[in-house]
């Protein structure tokens, strides 16, 4: 069994995928992130990866693909979650060639739903420790101490390039064209559920294990 998480940018996809992965022994995959450790190389390609993730527009699909395909390799397990991808159709189709090839069969596709008002407040208010990469949001999660790491004391912190009001509005507009496709996509061969990501994490896990589950 493996899974994909739908959702837009910034609705916990990560978080709960991390939680389910590390619960049940799947191998979490975010695109996001394989492409954001691709754009720090200093290719020219990699310079044009960043150019395009810090502007909130898309990477070309066959860059994604050839990065994934690469990293399924290096592993033997087929229990996967799928972060970030597919994000419009075409990618859907093309991913269920590269995971067959795999020896991978997605059971369950989970849609998350959230209002866009508090989405935009976790997207444009988090940040991270530097040091030990903890993260919080001006909005709902603050340090204790103004300007301190709640776990390791350090005053150094940082947020994402792409987290910006210009860049968020791109991508989630993106979203929305992309995603009403995808999730017909995945309806029609019986895989897609969905539920809401505006709860506590705890009962949005427990969502996930009860959704995955049922087969």
């Amino acid at each position: 069994m493996s899974v994909i998480f739908l959702g837009p940018p910034g609705v916990g996809k990560g978080t709960q995928s991390e939680i389910f992965a590390k619960n049940n022994g799947f191998i979490h995959i975010t695109t996001g992130n394989l492409l954001r450790k691709f754009s720090q190389g200093s290719s020219e390609l990699a310079k044009t990866v960043k150019e395009k993730m810090d502007s909130g527009a898309l990477v070309n699909d066959d860059l994604v693909f050839k990065i994934l395909v690469e990293y399924l390799k290096s592993f033997t397990t087929k229990k996967v979650i799928f972060d970030g991808i597919p994000r419009n159709v075409e990618q859907a189709i093309t991913l269920a060639g590269v995971i067959k090839d795999a020896g991978i069969k997605i059971s369950h596709v989970i849609n998350f739903c959230i209002d866009e008002d508090i989405l935009s407040k976790r997207i444009l208010g988090r940040f991270v420790c530097n040091d030990c990469l903890a993260t919080y949001n001006e909005f709902f999660n603050r340090t204790k101490l103004d300007g301190v790491c709640d776990y390791c004391g350090s005053e150094s912190f940082s947020k994402r390039s792409d987290d910006n009001d210009t860049s968020l509005k791109l991508r989630l507009k993106l979203f929305k064209t992309n995603n009403s496709g995808i999730k017909r996509f995945y309806a029609e061969n019986g895989l897609l559920y969905e539920i809401s990501a505006d709860r506590d994490p705890i009962c949005i896990s427990k969502d996930i294990n009860s959704i995955c589950n049922t087969r």
